[in-house]
């Protein structure tokens, strides 16, 4: 009893005490407080309305031109002699950069493809063409076909010039003509003749008759016979020289045509060598070119893949060079993993990171979803193992390779890095809420 009246006594004096001090506790803390709580409150709604905390979707990028670079490979082995030698030097479609040493003389090979093809296969002439190609080039492998080109022009000029056929056509037109004129002086001796003929037959009969009445004598008759006879034999001749004539005439008509068939043959075998030698060289030189030579396929700047001098020997297969067109745009190409790509959407704006630029120095780069491919593709990671589904997404960039920190990158052809596209551009705040939301469920 005496320890109860001892705690009832003990907890009046403690509560006596404690709203003593509460009592004199000053109500401006207590002011301050508050608005500190409410004030960092009001921050953090603020700070999270602010923050802005976006959905991404990533995956790997290539910075590539719309013309994409151009390798060019070495399609045989052997010494180089570079005829360009600094990267980065502009070059034309068609320039030369390096070649292979081979049997062939590369001016000579450059001279005749010059005259190739400035000729007009199709109007060749003799006075122009016949000279035009020289026949002491080193062409190597490609002589063979120079020299079948060459004799194939040659048959077809020389026979433009000499047109034996020509000649024989004429032959025949002078040989008709004399035909022509003999047969119609012959019509007119034949039609004298066919006169005399008769009127040798009608004494013939009229003598007969006065032979016959002995008033006269027998030699008158055979005279008159021998007159007959010799009429009837100058009636034949005639008709049969007539004949042979008019199948002379014939025959020569025959040979016009002959001749004019004979003619477009050869003309047309000739023309037909000819064209097929000339594009035959041409293919051959080409074939040359591609085993021997690197050619620029397309205008831009050549940029060098190895260190390279002259006569170092090279592999076949070895990339030497890349191509990178002129004034071509400039544009991503990403492979997007297809978990959760339904999101992107064209038009999303992208992040995008370079390698070869440290993010942190130099910023990102900003671009936009132009194309997205409507199946996927797999796509082997670096592993070299795993394989992925993936999407193909072309990246627009707008502002080029400027970045975010006003620095403007210098292209690399194939420069890799990583895309960060913007599937949904939400506030801090918003996705405290869906996670909150998304909780309560």
């Amino acid at each position: 009893m005496a320890n109860k009246g001892f705690h009832k006594t003990l907890n009046e004096n403690r509560t006596e005490e404690v709203a003593s001090i509460i009592e004199k506790m000053p109500t401006k803390f207590g002011t301050i407080i508050t608005a500190v709580a409410i004030g960092l409150v009001l921050l953090l709604l603020l700070f999270g309305w602010l923050i802005k905390y976006p959905s991404i979707l990533s995956g790997q990028i290539v910075i590539n031109t719309k013309q994409a670079p151009v390798k060019l490979i070495a399609s045989t082995a052997g010494n180089i002699i570079l005829l360009q030698d600094k990267s980065n030097a502009v070059v034309k479609t068609g320039e030369y950069i390096a070649y292979i040493k081979n049997e062939a003389n590369l001016k000579d090979v450059q001279l005749l493809n010059i005259i190739l093809h400035k000729i007009n296969i199709h109007k060749v002439n003799y006075k122009e063409n016949r000279n035009l190609f020289p026949e002491n080039l080193s062409l190597g492998e490609i002589n063979n076909k120079y020299f079948n080109f060459l004799n194939s022009l040659y048959q077809y000029l020389d026979y433009t010039v000499q047109q034996p056929y020509e000649f024989q056509k004429q032959i025949n037109e002078k040989l008709l003509e004399l035909q022509t004129s003999k047969i119609i002086q012959l019509k007119s001796d034949f039609q004298n003749q066919k006169i005399k003929y008769q009127t040798s037959q009608s004494l013939f009969k009229k003598d007969s008759t006065l032979y016959s009445k002995n008033v006269t004598s027998k030699a008158d008759i055979e005279h008159s016979i021998i007159a007959k006879a010799n009429s009837e034999l100058d009636y034949n001749a005639i008709d049969k020289e007539i004949n042979n004539t008019n199948y002379q005439i014939k025959e020569a008509q025959n040979k016009s045509e002959v001749i004019a068939i004979e003619k477009a043959i050869k003309e047309r075998e000739l023309i037909i060598n000819m064209f097929n030698n000339y594009y035959d060289l041409l293919d051959n030189i080409k074939k040359w070119e591609r085993m021997y030579v690197f050619v620029t396929p397309i205008d831009g700047k050549i940029d060098f893949l190895n260190f390279i001098k002259n006569n170092d020997y090279i592999q076949s297969g070895q990339e030497l060079f890349k191509k990178i067109p002129d004034n071509n745009q400039i544009i991503g190409q990403v492979n997007l993993p297809e978990n959760g790509s339904g999101k992107v959407k064209v038009d999303q704006n992208v992040i995008i990171k370079l390698n070869n630029y440290p993010y942190n120095e130099y910023g990102s780069i900003k671009g936009k979803v132009k194309r997205i491919s409507l199946a996927t593709n797999q796509q082997t990671l670096s592993d070299n193992q795993n394989k992925i589904n993936s999407y193909l997404v072309d990246i627009d960039l707008p502002f080029g390779l400027k970045t975010n920190y006003g620095v403007e990158l210098n292209f690399h052809a194939e420069a890799k890095g990583t895309a960060e596209i913007i599937t949904e551009d939400r506030r801090l705040i918003e996705r405290f809420f869906d996670n909150l939301r998304y909780k309560l469920k």
